[in-house]
Parts: C-alpha cells; sequence; structure tokens
C-alpha cells in the first residue's frame, strides 16, 4: 500500500471487522469501553441465545437460551470495570437492569428498576470516571436516574433553568455538556452548556415553525379494562375548547409489539387536536416497554383482547363526558390499520368512520405473501406462530379477526391509503380490502402513494394524505 493512500485512511478512519467467528445469527452485538465485542444475542428458530465471551482471543461461551415467554437476560452494555450489565425480567413484571455474575451464570447487583416502565438501556457512561453514573428511563414521562452526586447536581442546575421541560444530558471530555431539551408542546432544542463559564447557548431547535405556546397539552391517563388490566395511554385535547362531549379520534399505533406513545410532541396528535378532536393512544396490551404482564397478554389476541382495550379506553372518556359517543373515529397504521378494519367490523355501531393506512387486512396474509420482507424468515417461520397465532392450528381464529373475512360487517366510511413500495404490509392487503368492502357498498377514500413504502416520506405526499383525513374527520364526524 502506497504511504498515499495509508495516510488517506488514517485521515478517513479505517474500519476493523469485529465479528469473526460469530457464535450463531446474531441480530444484537454488545462491545465493551475498549471497542471489544463481548457480548452478542442471536435467533436459533424463534429462540434467543445469549452469548459472552472474555475476551477477543476467548471462546464464546452462552449464557441462556429463551423462548418468546421465557423471562430472560439481555445484554446491554460493559462497565469500565469489565463487567457485564443486563436487562432481565427473571422473577419480576418489568426489565431491570443487573450486574451479571458470569461465573455463576446469575444475576449479581441490582442497579436500577422501574415499577412500571422496562429497564434495557439508557445507561450514561462517564469516561472520567471509568464508570456507568447514571440511567435515562421512560415510564408514562422520562427521566434519569443519576448513581453520582455531580452528575445530579447538574442536571438539578440544568433543570432550574430550562423549566418544565425534559432536560436530556450528555456530556463528553469537554468541559461542554449537550442538553436536549424538549416537552410535550416543543419538539424540542439542544443546548451547550459550558461548564467552566456556566453559559448556555441555544445550537438548534427542531421543528422552529411550531409554536409551544400554540401546541396541546399530552396528558398521560390510565384506565382499567374490563378484564381488570391497567392500560396507559396519552390524551391530547383541544387547545382552548372545554373537554366535554368532544368528537374522538382513537389512533392506534403499529407494532403491536413496540412501545407506541411517548412524552414528546407528537404531530398527528397535535395536528388532529388542532382541528378540534380529542386524541386518545392506547398503550393497549401487546404493547412493549411496560413490563411482561401487559406485553403477553396481548399474545394471540388480535382482533379479541386487544381490541377490547382500544374500546375501554373510549368507553372510560365517555364516562368521564369528555367525547361524545356518536362522533368516534378510529385511525391507525400497520397493526393500527388493522385494529382499524377490525375495529369496524366487529363493532359497527361504535365507530363512525375509520382511517388506515398501510394497515393488515388478513392475517393469512402476513404469512402467504412471498414479496413481503418478512417471508421466510424466522419470525414468520416461529415467533408469529406464538405471538398472533398459527394458520392452520389457529384457522377458525384467523377467519374470525380477520378483517377481509369479515367485510360484510363494514358500514362506516373508511380512508384507506398505501405505498406501492410496501414491503412489510404489501399492497394486496389494501387492494383485496378495497374490492370486498366496493362489492358490499361501503365508503371507500382509495389512495396509493407510488414511491411510498411502509409509511409515507414525501413531503407532498404527506401534505396531501393529512389533507384528506382533515376532510374526511370533517365530512364524517364534524368539527
Amino acid at each position: 500500500m502506497s504511504l498515499r493512500r495509508r495516510s488517506e485512511l488514517s485521515r478517513r478512519g479505517r474500519r476493523t471487522l469485529k465479528t469473526l467467528g460469530r457464535p450463531g445469527n446474531v441480530y444484537h452485538w454488545v462491545a465493551d469501553q475498549k471497542g471489544v465485542v463481548r457480548a452478542a444475542s442471536a435467533d436459533d428458530r424463534g429462540r434467543t441465545i445469549v452469548y459472552y465471551r472474555a475476551s477477543e482471543e476467548d471462546e464464546w461461551i452462552k449464557l441462556g437460551d429463551y423462548g418468546v415467554r421465557d423471562a430472560s437476560i439481555v445484554p446491554v452494555a460493559f462497565d469500565g470495570d469489565g463487567s457485564l450489565i443486563v436487562a432481565s425480567n427473571i422473577g419480576r413484571d418489568t426489565f431491570a437492569l443487573y450486574r451479571y455474575d458470569v461465573a455463576k451464570r446469575a444475576l449479581g447487583e441490582l442497579i436500577a428498576a422501574h415499577p412500571r416502565a422496562d429497564l434495557t438501556g439508557g445507561l450514561y457512561f462517564d469516561r472520567t470516571q471509568n464508570r456507568v453514573v447514571g440511567v435515562l428511563y421512560e415510564a408514562e414521562e422520562p427521566g434519569v436516574a443519576w448513581f453520582d452526586e455531580q452528575w445530579a447536581q447538574l442536571q438539578h442546575a440544568v433543570d432550574g433553568v430550562l423549566k418544565g421541560r425534559r432536560n436530556v444530558i450528555s456530556r463528553g471530555a469537554s468541559p461542554y455538556v449537550l442538553i436536549h431539551s424538549f416537552s410535550d408542546r416543543d419538539p424540542g432544542a439542544y443546548y451547550a452548556l459550558d461548564l467552566t463559564t456556566h453559559k448556555l447557548d441555544l445550537v438548534i431547535r427542531m421543528r422552529h415553525a411550531i409554536k409551544p405556546s400554540e401546541m396541546p397539552a399530552r396528558e398521560v391517563v390510565h384506565y382499567r379494562a374490563r378484564d381488570g388490566l391497567e392500560i396507559p395511554a396519552y390524551l391530547t385535547l383541544p387547545k382552548g375548547r372545554e373537554p366535554r362531549n368532544l368528537p374522538l379520534v382513537l389512533y392506534v399505533h403499529g407494532g403491536p409489539y413496540v412501545r407506541g406513545g411517548h412524552w414528546a410532541w407528537h404531530d398527528e396528535a397535535a395536528y388532529l387536536a388542532s382541528l378540534g378532536y380529542a386524541v386518545l393512544e392506547p398503550e393497549f396490551r401487546g404493547s412493549q416497554g411496560w413490563g411482561r404482564k401487559l406485553l403477553e397478554s396481548g399474545f394471540k389476541e388480535w382482533g379479541r383482547a386487544m381490541q377490547d382495550d382500544l374500546n375501554d379506553g373510549m368507553d372510560w372518556l365517555v364516562k368521564q363526558g369528555t367525547v361524545d359517543p356518536r362522533r368516534a373515529c378510529i385511525m391507525g397504521a400497520s397493526y393500527g390499520g388493522y385494529a382499524v378494519m377490525m375495529g369496524l367490523a366487529r363493532d359497527p355501531e361504535r365507530w363512525r368512520c375509520g382511517v388506515n393506512y398501510v394497515g393488515v387486512t388478513d392475517l393469512n396474509l402476513l404469512f402467504d405473501v412471498t414479496w413481503s420482507d418478512l417471508f421466510d424468515s424466522d419470525f414468520i417461520r416461529y415467533t408469529a406462530r406464538e405471538m398472533i397465532g398459527d394458520p392452520e392450528r389457529d384457522a377458525v381464529q384467523f377467519k374470525a379477526t380477520s378483517p377481509l373475512e369479515n367485510a360484510d360487517k363494514i358500514r362506516a366510511p373508511v380512508l384507506m391509503a398505501y405505498g406501492a413500495q410496501d414491503a412489510r404490509v404489501p399492497l394486496i392487503h389494501g387492494e383485496r380490502m378495497r374490492d370486498a368492502l366496493l362489492t358490499h357498498g361501503v365508503d371507500v377514500e382509495w389512495v396509493v402513494y407510488a414511491q411510498e413504502g411502509h409509511g409515507f416520506l414525501l413531503e407532498e405526499n404527506r401534505y396531501d394524505f393529512y389533507g384528506r383525513v382533515a376532510r374526511f374527520l370533517a365530512k364524517h364526524l364534524g368539527p
């Protein structure tokens, strides 16, 4: 190699492959503070295998083998002393952070836990002290638990200046700290704080055209499902209007086995509230991040208990007098789009309309469509059969809970929007549902965006879609 070529690599940085001799079909690697990859999680026919090695020269050893429903450990990070930190829900509902005793193959010291929310990361590592000093957590609202008094004092000082907001601090070796400051009404900004002069400077403001004073609040709420399970949710109400007998948009997050909402400014919720609608976003059963019970109670409950949770959230608001039960629309994307179509089919008297974008419409298509990016994956072959159901063993349930199979029960008008390039929920889901609804005389507004995939990213398409949503809701719910 020429000296000139070496000089170019030196300036640009050199890539080094760290994953030679991988122990399996690894999807998650964890490196120690020196950059040595020493822990991994691998998929083996729907089971998660956790591996560890003491150094780059040592052999990988297996720490655990877990099924979908098993309590487990998840490698998270290495502390400065080389000890492994894991997240685990063994013996508890929520994931907590522990040091792991490799010699004993057992959990060691409990580092941090939250009674309602999973802790699976968010650790702060201070290089000047060579140790973990805190953890970022996100329950109904985000926060940081500091294990170090110096960092705790810094957080207190920042919060005293940037009041009424969540201020997430990160610090390197320089005298500066970077602060991400945001709220439910403000998309946020980044500030630089000079620790020597105590001067706080604005670096950049996100979505600077948004005026926080004009944005609605995003309230954290809880309600009980009919079986007693507590459901967290986010409620956004129109600013400046009395919260009585409002039209409702119940927004269903996608996934479904993910965390849905967060305490932060949410563009869709703020937009819908600005149009005069109450917006409820439930963390229904099957949602992740709220503990094992809430997650696993959603397994094989598409169109059943998961749908009940949505109805129970609406009924809770109706009982309080916040929303008008005669003016309710259900809206969502991906799994949320499935819940829209299933809600219209299962509870036709409840919903005045539905907005489904990029939504699943037939459970069998999830397993059958060969051009989906999930087809022939371990998720479809193994995991999905545990979490969603098996097309053969659960054929009766699939027929009862597939919107396409129940199109004749739908009466309410529906706005359906899809991306022609969608590899996650291919266009055939929407086309078959549209054709079935038209056969039964349902009012369908249909749009396909030629260049979009699983969600709409191009500005002109987002303007078009949300303009359609505004007109559709105004027509069927009123202002």
